[in-house]
């Protein structure tokens, strides 16, 4: 009887080991999407596979899929991720006006900002990691993740450490990315070298292997235009730049169209999921022979014990913000929202957390990069208003007495204002940052005197990451000439807040709120506010918009609101109508199309009361119709608008909006 249960036992264990399905996701950037749809397919088969294996975007997909994510929940992730902003860098505090996007920055480590990957798989990934201590072995299901040493060449296969930091260390492709430091190497994107890692799933104990390959050329002739060709043939260089590769035993192609760039994001990506789904029929993988080992997720700590800080600056600091998590019960919620805290200051590019055990209890690892001492960001652009326009910031970054500081020189100019501001800033861990500054500013109103401001300020600034708002507080004291108007002292108090606008705002227009009360020579009142509401998501996009802002009778022209300024109402130019008092609405909605263009129509309209020009009240309204096309450095819009009043002409604005 005893020799049977252990015949028996043994051919249990024997049918367990014969179970090790894996599933074998690739490289390929932003047609890795479809690996998502690749897994539903999978899914609804009735495959549950017990080993994921990833490189680059198959590495993100795959943790989330090791971690215990379903395939559905991971689809619906991708579908609602702005895709767009992920690799935008964070805005930045210029002078006394709203933060603004970087679309040039230099001396960082890569050409795309990585702090919204890296704060997002932070945020996704933590609590699995977590659970299972640093070991992969140990999530529901086992996983590897793939990166590159860019010294030796070789493929380092990761099965341990901080989950979130070695999906980081799998995506980080070349020249676009920063390179991660894993003990004593530098690890940059697996695709270099072992884009699909299909002997890296055999070898944790697969005995059979599906590969889903966004990145192998399907079969049949290639696409002739010179792009196309260009991106085959790097396709090519890839798929034969994995030497001694170990075929699966499933192969499924999604069929991604292969013009596609990696580093495109769709605004879409429905198709990209399709074409996952699809592969999958077309491939008919055979059933699973028996249903994978499920693993109960560990728990978490009950309570943490001790903080480590690694970090080359600012280490003090980070130590103050995350020491209350030391001898505090477990809260992943609060170890994220003090992450977040800490990007909100701008000192860091990356902030990595993760719990390991000690002989004493489990330790809470805080690992940070701090953003380059010295950098230099900036965005160009043009509209058809105000010609070519340019900003600049010259930034570096001090300390005092363990304290950081951030030193910035801004300049900015277009065909209305030009300015330039010297502004020091300590950031704090309460979300505030003390601003000290001054700076000087000249604006032409369009038909009216110039107005000149030079002068200086103090108060204090928030900004928070999600919800990406701002807010600022400062007391101001400036010397104002106005060509039109009295000249002199003017101060007083000014608050400035709203949500951080996107690189590229597709409908609607920037939530604001801005008032000023001055005394003095110069003594005047005024104040706007302006808010829009975007809803929808992938294809459509319906924003409503409402705008009011008023000025004192007193006020120096560049402070009295225009209907055309900001594009407000489409068909004006910046500066027409300009008055004491301003009310507008409208219904911005936009169309997805394909070849990554986006059709928006703008219909407002709005009321001008007490005209600079001292011609009568008016109400306008203006329509426009345009082409969007969304690039990494912003937007290129063609288009047409015109007004009730008759005014007609093109529409042009390239780069951001600023």
């Amino acid at each position: 009887m005893r020799n049977a249960v252990l015949v028996l036992a043994l051919l249990l264990l024997a049918g367990r080991a014969a179970s090790q399905e894996a599933i074998v996701l690739s490289a390929g950037g932003a047609r890795g999407l479809a690996h998502a749809g690749v897994l539903q397919e999978l899914e609804a088969r009735g495959h549950d596979p017990d080993i994921v294996a990833g490189t680059s975007m198959g590495a993100i997909v795959g943790a989330l899929y090791a971690a215990g994510w379903s395939a559905d929940s991971i689809a619906d992730k991708l579908e609602h991720q702005d895709w767009r902003e992920a690799f935008v860098p964070l805005p930045v505090p210029f002078g006394a006006v709203a933060p603004r996007h970087p679309a040039l920055r230099l001396g960082a480590g890569g050409y795309l900002s990585d702090l919204r990957t890296n704060r997002e798989l932070v945020h996704l990934l933590f609590e699995p990691s977590v659970r299972a201590r640093g070991d992969f072995d140990r999530l529901p299901r086992r996983f590897r993740a793939v990166a590159t040493d860019i010294k030796t060449g070789e493929a380092v296969v990761l099965a341990r450490g901080d989950l979130a930091r070695a999906v980081r260390a799998s995506v980080s492709q070349p020249g676009f990315f920063t390179a991660i430091e894993w003990s004593g190497r530098r690890l940059v994107d697996g695709a270099v070298r072992d884009y699909l890692p299909v002997g890296v799933a055999r070898a944790a104990g697969a005995r059979r292997v599906i590969a889903s390959d966004t990145i192998h050329p399907r079969p049949g002739g290639a696409d002739s235009a010179a792009f196309g060709v260009a991106q085959r043939s790097l396709d090519w260089l890839t798929v034969h730049g994995a030497v001694g590769q170990d075929p699966p035993d499933t192969w499924i192609l999604p069929a991604v169209d292969p013009k596609t760039s990696p580093i495109v994001y769709p605004s879409d990506p429905g198709p990209f999921l399709e074409a996952g789904r699809a592969a999958v029929v077309l491939a008919a993988p055979p059933p699973p022979a028996l249903p994978a080992r499920r693993r109960t997720p560990h728990a978490l700590p009950g309570r943490l014990g001790s903080v480590r800080v690694e970090a080359h600056r600012y280490a003090a600091f980070l130590e103050r913000g995350f020491a209350a998590e030391a001898g505090a019960p477990f809260d992943a919620g609060h170890v994220l929202a003090r992450v977040d805290r800490a990007y909100a200051t701008g000192l860091f590019d990356a902030v990595w957390v993760s719990v390991e055990d000690t002989l004493e209890s489990p330790q809470l690892v805080v690992r940070a990069d701090p953003r380059d001492v010295q950098a230099i960001l900036g965005a160009v652009g043009y509209d058809e208003d105000r010609g070519g326009r340019a900003w600049l910031s010259l930034e570096r970054a001090l300390a005092a007495k363990g304290a950081p500081l951030d030193l910035a020189l801004d300049g900015s100019l277009d065909g209305v204002t030009r300015s330039a501001a010297l502004t020091l800033r300590r950031p704090t861990w309460s979300g505030l940052a003390w601003a000290l500054g001054g700076g000087v500013a000249e604006t032409e109103p369009r038909g009216f005197p110039d107005v000149g401001r030079a002068g200086g300020s103090i108060g204090v600034e928030l900004r928070s990451i999600a919800p990406a708002a701002y807010g600022a507080l400062s007391f101001r004291a400036e010397s104002i000439d106005d060509d039109g108007g009295r000249d002199g002292g003017s101060f007083g108090p000014e608050l400035l807040a709203g949500a951080i606008a996107p690189l590229v705002q597709v409908v609607g227009i920037e939530t604001r709120l801005h008032a000023t009360a001055r005394f003095g020579d110069v003594d005047y009142e005024a104040g706007s506010v302006q808010a829009s509401w975007t809803f929808g998501r992938r294809r459509w996009l319906v924003a409503p918009l409402a705008a009011a802002a008023k000025a004192s009778i007193d006020a120096p022209l560049d402070a009295w609101p225009a209907l055309g300024d900001e594009h407000l109402v489409p068909g004006l130019r910046w500066g027409d109508l300009r008055g004491r008092t301003l009310a507008a609405a409208g219904l911005d909605v936009a169309r997805v199309l394909p070849k990554r263009t986006t059709l928006v129509l703008r219909l407002r309209g709005g009321r001008i009361e007490d005209r600079a020009d001292r011609a009568g009240d008016e109400e306008v309204g203006g329509a426009a119709l345009s082409m969007l096309w969304w690039l990494p450095f912003g937007r290129i819009e063609l288009g047409y608008e015109g007004t009730t009043e008759g005014d007609r002409g093109a529409a042009v604005r390239l780069g951001a909006s600023f």
